[in-house]
């Protein structure tokens, strides 16, 4: 299964985003359980430099390159990933280190869920080890695709209010995925009777990989063409 686009990167234009506008207006939820707020990114800039050459720190994942991270950096979803791991948002709420760092927080722990709950890729890892959000969809419980709907809802919301928050095209191509994402499971689980979904799997890294081979195939030149894709598929 491919999807246009990736959750992954997806993610990373989450984060880049907020780093590049610095602040987001977050409106409130009442299922998500958030208030009208303001997420600065200047919060974990804080924390991460209040942790600087601490023998034991709580935001342990944060480093400089997911602080600042350059043109080449952002191309990797690690600086994404320990941005809105549980040690950071756990961080900004032992330490507060400004009015907003408890908001920062709950931004992203939402990303943080819904990122857990689109990247299940196995049965056995059990809610003991990587929480419930981490948990397979099954046919017989499904609230992980009633938080997938409301999230691209909630997405849709905060694009027409037109608060600070993220890019057009980030917000265009965030809803399209999750609203596909979330008829596509209920196709699966429905009507094609599958008795649970990894939704870690419905992505575009099958398809990278396959083009990442067609290149390595072709010299190492990204831009490989027919001929090149005709030569490595006969290999």
């Amino acid at each position: 299964m491919f999807f246009l686009y990736d959750n992954t990167h997806i993610l990373k234009n989450f984060i880049d985003n907020f780093i590049d506008r610095k602040t987001f207006q977050v409106p409130a939820s009442s299922y998500f359980n958030l208030t009208d707020s303001l997420a600065c990114f200047s919060d974990i800039v804080k924390l991460y430099n209040k942790e600087i050459g601490k023998p034991s720190k709580t935001a342990y994942k944060l480093n400089t390159t997911c602080i600042n991270p350059n043109s080449l950096q952002r191309t990797n979803a690690s600086h994404a990933i320990r941005i809105i791991d549980s040690s950071t948002i756990k961080g900004l709420h032992e330490h507060p280190v400004s009015k907003t760092a408890l908001d920062t927080a709950n931004f992203l722990d939402l990303v943080s869920k819904y990122c857990r709950i689109v990247n299940v890729k196995s049965t056995t890892k059990s809610r003991n080890c990587l929480g419930e959000y981490s948990e397979v969809l099954c046919n017989g419980e499904q609230w992980q695709l009633e938080f997938i709907e409301h999230f691209s809802e909630y997405l849709l919301c905060l694009k027409n209010s037109e608060l600070r928050g993220f890019t057009k095209q980030t917000f265009d191509t965030a809803i399209l995925t999750y609203k596909s994402l979330a008829l596509l499971i209920k196709h699966l689980i429905s009507i094609k009777t599958f008795k649970f979904v990894l939704s870690g799997y419905i992505s575009s890294d099958w398809i990278e990989r396959r083009f990442s081979w067609y290149g390595q195939s072709n010299g190492g030149h990204y831009l490989a063409d027919v001929n090149a894709i005709f030569n490595a598929e006969k290999n």
